[in-house]
């Protein structure tokens, strides 16, 4: 039973190094690591292993986002309301 814990825990820790490295996608919708379209081969493999074992993946927030995130602009409003000037 121990050995099958430590090759689920060794499983479920690469499947989470793989969700974080298969995360950002480019604005054309593929993955910056890999480059295929989104949800790609190892992104879709990561979720195979989680979903093997019952655990959800780990969230973190912001992850995803550009590093350097500006909202975009229409008519002076942001989603988030009146754009800084």
């Amino acid at each position: 039973m121990t050995m099958y814990r430590s090759t689920a825990a060794d499983q479920i820790a690469r499947a989470e190094k793989a969700l974080e490295s298969h995360t950002r996608e480019t604005p054309a919708g593929c993955c910056q690591t890999c480059g295929e379209i989104m949800p790609c081969a190892g992104r879709r493999g990561a979720y195979v292993v989680l979903n093997r074992h019952g655990v959800l993946p780990r969230r973190r927030p912001g992850w995803a986002l550009p590093t350097a995130l500006k909202p975009a602009t229409v008519d002076g409003f942001t989603w988030l309301g009146r754009a800084a000037s």
